[in-house]
């Protein structure tokens, strides 16, 4: 015959022997919890483009002197933004590279004055585009806790728990407006 209980080694009864334990299916021997987590992840791709006119081979007044032969109409600071923004990008930054200089008095050394007036002609131009978007996230975790008895299928005294919480983000509410 199998002892109801076994005291180990260590085990000191005072004043009683009466043994108050659970019976069989009262104790939890496996616990699952799972755990929720929903937050926005901010996107964002920046894309740059660039643009060079065929004649201005090298930069800055030798690079004007190259094309001022070929004298070809440039582009203009609103037409590269709307270029831009026309793709459904944003801005970022701003147009960057070698505006057409203003009026000077010989720049290429041949006895000729340049005259120009206008501030926003580009011989070779860099912009950079950006679009952002929010994605919401659920993270998933389970964990699973267990005790003797709870291998085991048919013995096994199972507790369910969940919990779930998600991240509001002023940051992710600007976001994609740019802010």
């Amino acid at each position: 015959a199998t002892p109801h209980f076994v005291f180990g080694p260590g085990t000191t009864l005072d004043e009683s022997v009466e043994v108050d334990l659970q019976p069989l299916g009262a104790a939890t021997n496996y616990l699952e919890i799972e755990a929720s987590y929903r937050f926005p992840r901010l996107w964002q791709h920046v894309q740059t483009f660039g643009w060079t006119h065929p004649e201005y081979g090298s930069t800055g007044i030798p690079g004007f002197c190259q094309w001022r032969v070929w004298t070809t109409d440039l582009p203009t600071t609103e037409m590269i933004e709307d270029a831009v923004t026309g793709a459904g990008l944003t801005l970022v930054g701003g147009v960057g590279g070698y505006r057409l200089p203003l009026t000077l008095a010989n720049p290429c050394g041949d006895g000729q004055a340049w005259i120009n007036t206008f501030d926003n002609l580009w011989l070779n131009a860099t912009a950079s585009g950006g679009r952002r978007w929010v994605q919401q996230v659920t993270e998933n975790y389970n964990l699973l806790l267990t005790a003797t008895g709870g291998e085991v299928e048919a013995t096994r005294v199972i507790v369910r728990d969940s919990g779930s919480f998600a991240v509001e983000s002023n940051q992710a509410d600007e976001w994609e407006s740019g802010q």
